[in-house]
């Protein structure tokens, strides 16, 4: 895998039990995207317009969700 996968971004769970999942219809490949198997929280399907996301944009859009622990990071 390209990148650690970050915890859920769902402030009630923030667990680390996260899957990443590639989707089929028909046995055509149609997107990955990335879930906490704990409380459900999908991460992104698609990205700037773009119907499937690669295993490694999948992980990306996930870790890109803000976090809690993002809060108050900001510089200025």
């Amino acid at each position: 895998m390209p990148d650690e996968l970050k915890p859920c971004p769902n402030p009630a769970c923030e667990r680390t039990c996260i899957m990443v999942d590639t989707t089929y219809r028909h046995e055509v490949y149609v997107s990955t995207h990335c879930f906490c198997a704990h409380c459900g929280t999908r991460g992104p399907w698609c990205k700037d317009g773009a119907v499937t996301l690669s295993m490694e944009e999948a992980v990306a859009a996930w870790n890109a969700l803000p976090r809690r622990s993002d809060l108050g990071r900001h510089s200025g």
